[in-house]
């Protein structure tokens, strides 16, 4: 028997959920180029590292987007790529709380989906204002790695 009250459950139940739907949003913003939405799961001062760099604060963030992987804000009609979201495991403590989880990025290519790879988040989460926020994201390439993903699937897109 847990010797924790039910409301405390109860709480613990939502924040994990509540995390879990940031996850979620994550992809689908980032697939829907919905940058306002994806830049929002960010705190004010969030970290968010990924192969092309480090980038601290929703500014910068946005900024990174409007970079390498801009384009029209738009979702557009036919989906070229997305990633999906698994094995997500969420530690809570307090108003704070750290997550880690897969993710599989398929890519259209010769007019069909391409698992192109697979990779890990790194997360730390903050509660500002009762809504929780990425503190620290830290976006890690597993298979293929980040130069193998160069050699065989950009230079394909580029001939």
């Amino acid at each position: 028997m847990s010797s924790r009250s039910i409301e405390e459950r109860l709480q613990r139940v939502e924040d994990e959920l509540a995390i879990q739907r940031i996850i979620f949003d994550y992809s689908v913003y980032l697939d829907s180029r919905n940058w306002e939405g994806f830049v929002s799961l960010f705190a004010p001062d969030g970290v968010w590292t990924n192969v092309e760099g480090t980038y601290q604060g929703r500014e910068a963030i946005m900024a990174m987007l409007g970079g390498p992987n801009g384009g029209p804000a738009e979702a557009p009609k036919r989906v070229n790529y997305y990633h999906a979201n698994t094995n997500w495991r969420i530690e809570l403590d307090g108003d704070r709380a750290s997550a880690v989880s897969r993710y599989l990025f398929v890519l259209r290519r010769d007019d069909r989906p391409t698992s192109a790879l697979a990779g890990q988040y790194t997360d730390e989460y903050v509660r500002i204002d009762g809504a929780w926020k990425i503190a620290r994201r830290e976006a890690e390439e597993l298979i293929p790695t980040h130069a193998e993903w160069e050699e065989i699937f950009l230079s394909k897109v580029r001939t």
